[in-house]
């Protein structure tokens, strides 16, 4: 069967497009987003073409079919299936375009320390100390809260200020919140002001042991992660009980989820090893074990309230360089919301 005119357009236009694209794989940003608005217009002009196509060919297939021509109408039938599927992909890949351009972190009308962090691992989301999950639903990116509160974003807006809705539970009225792009330059200086906000007046209840090498959580190196979201969470709000008003932030998919991390030792010998962990509604239980050696088993941080913990991990044999800490999930509290959360704030080395 002889190519229309305009299947031959349709297929010369998106083979243009292929060329450009090859062609400019390594451009300036500006010029990205620039060309990114022109394919957009271009693949607007040409789906009206293509659905138009699709209307003639199922005509077409009508009438071979009603003469009897039934390789004829077996071919024009193949032929719809390919267009259908075509334009299917094409939504889809724009709503994921969408979706994507959506992921980061925002500002909250104009006011830096209110932050709203969207990833795309594990569609999740958290707002100061709730989280969340978006999805998209037809047009809009809805992200349900833990504390029943939801937020709906259009996905159409690709600007780095957009406007979202904020709903109270039970409520049909909505809140208007305009939300702004943070680089990552931006988050850090907001949250290093947060600190200084809400430093401690008094001293440390949990000051280091004299002698002891303290290594801040969140500064841990990665070595693996198997398994949800890694992070560094401000904790300040909490109040003063978190060492550098920070903690590495963990939050796993499901039970077996392991996270490996290094923790750098200076001076080879034998240390006292002790860490602080925090302790949460929806934080999960966990086997900890320092050079494959299980130094904990079902360490269990549920808590009513959010706070920390001291814990005693031994005495150790320690090489000098990194040691490898790996946390797996074993479950959570029969009282804990399941969402196997981990956060550490600190480990202290006492050479004996």
């Amino acid at each position: 069967m002889k190519p229309s005119p305009l299947h031959t357009t349709l297929h010369l236009i998106a083979f243009a497009m292929m060329q450009i694209s090859a062609l400019h794989a390594d451009e300036p940003q500006d010029l990205t987003k620039l060309r990114e608005t022109y394919d957009q217009a271009v693949e607007q002009a040409m789906n009206p073409l293509q659905l138009k196509y699709i209307a003639a060919l199922e005509k077409l297939k009508v009438r071979y079919t009603k003469e009897g021509v039934l390789e004829a109408a077996l071919a024009v039938d193949a032929e719809i299936k390919k267009q259908r599927a075509d334009v299917t992909a094409k939504e889809n890949a724009k709503l994921v375009w969408d979706a994507k351009h959506l992921m980061g972190t925002w500002m909250c009308n104009d006011n830096p320390h209110d932050q709203y962090h969207i990833w795309s691992q594990n569609n999740a989301a958290q707002h100061a100390s709730d989280h969340g999950k978006w999805e998209e639903d037809g047009k809009l990116l809805r992200i349900r809260w833990d504390n029943g509160f939801r937020l709906e974003i259009e996905l159409n807006q690709t600007d780095d200020t957009i406007v979202g809705k904020s709903y109270a539970p039970g409520v049909s009225n909505f809140q208007s919140l305009k939300l702004t792009r943070m680089s990552q330059e931006q988050v850090n200086k907001a949250n290093e002001e947060m600190r200084a906000r809400f430093a401690p007046t008094a001293p440390d209840p949990f000051a280091p042991q004299a002698g002891a090498v303290r290594v801040e959580g969140e500064q841990l190196k990665s070595l693996r992660l198997r398994g949800g979201i890694l992070q560094q969470q401000p904790m300040a709000a909490f109040g003063n009980k978190w060492s550098n008003a920070s903690q590495l932030y963990w939050v796993p998919e499901k039970t077996g989820d392991e996270l490996k991390l290094a923790i750098p030792v200076h001076e080879a010998g034998t240390y006292r090893i002790t860490a602080r962990f925090t302790m949460a509604p929806d934080y999960g239980t966990f086997d900890l074990y320092l050079n494959d050696k299980n130094v904990i088993k079902s360490l269990d941080l549920y808590l009513a309230r959010v706070d920390v913990s001291n814990v005693d991990l031994g005495s150790l044999d320690l090489r000098k360089g990194d040691q490898e800490l790996k946390v797996v999930v074993t479950g959570a509290n029969d009282l804990a919301i399941k969402r196997y959360m981990f956060g550490l704030d600190c480990i202290e080395l006492t050479k004996q």
